[in-house]
């Protein structure tokens, strides 16, 4: 009552398990203007049912029947052709910013999700607790390049900042801006740039 619709208020600061930060995950979707969502939800042997209405105003239920972790339902009325082209947009959507995460993510029962890899015949890969990166020699400028926080995009590019290499980089350590439109370029996002530089670039040079 007090978090689920409130801009800027997150539980999840210390948290490195999760992405969120900033407490705008939940009223995002509101951008493709619903008739209802209804949340079930379930925590310490009590389980519930908010309803929230276009207005945002809700109304809470108490359920009876007990509820596995949480489930989100968004109800949309729409033409037939209209839903064709929701969930053709919605796909596309979905692949760009979830395409590596690690739990499943179903479109009309197909898994969505890409494999974490580089096109390259070269490959190098490194792992560690929470971050994984995998990169690869091109003979190109035209190098692709992406940042991720357990599996969800933060950037992505065409062009590297090391011409002829291409690379992801995976951690829970890097973090998004509030607009959500590059990484954040703090400390971890250095510290990542180090590695490539450290355990990419110098296998490059030796190559």
């Amino acid at each position: 009552e007090t978090r689920l619709t409130r801009l800027f208020s997150s539980t999840k600061d210390d948290d490195l398990t999760k992405i969120g930060r900033f407490g705008i995950g939940f009223v995002s979707v509101y951008a493709i203007e619903p008739d209802a969502v209804a949340v079930d939800t379930a925590r310490g042997g009590e389980c519930w049912r908010v309803v929230f209405k276009p207005d945002r105003t809700f109304e809470l239920y108490s359920v009876p029947d007990p509820v596995e972790g949480t489930l989100i339902r968004i109800f949309k009325r729409m033409t037939r052709e209209n839903s064709v082209q929701f969930i053709s947009r919605s796909t596309e959507v979905i692949q760009n910013w979830c395409a590596y995460v690690a739990v499943p993510i179903y479109v009309s029962g197909i898994d969505i999700r890409r494999s974490f890899d580089v096109d390259s015949c070269i490959k190098f890969e490194f792992t560690e607790p929470g971050t994984r990166v995998i990169a690869g020699l091109v003979g190109h400028s035209d190098a692709p390049y992406g940042f991720y926080n357990q599996g969800l995009t933060l950037v992505e590019g065409t062009e590297s900042a090391w011409p002829g290499l291409t690379f992801r980089i995976d951690s829970r350590y890097l973090e998004h801006t509030l607009t959500r439109d590059r990484v954040l370029e703090d400390k971890n996002f250095h510290k990542a740039k180090r590695l490539i530089d450290g355990e990419f670039v110098s296998e490059q040079a030796a190559a």
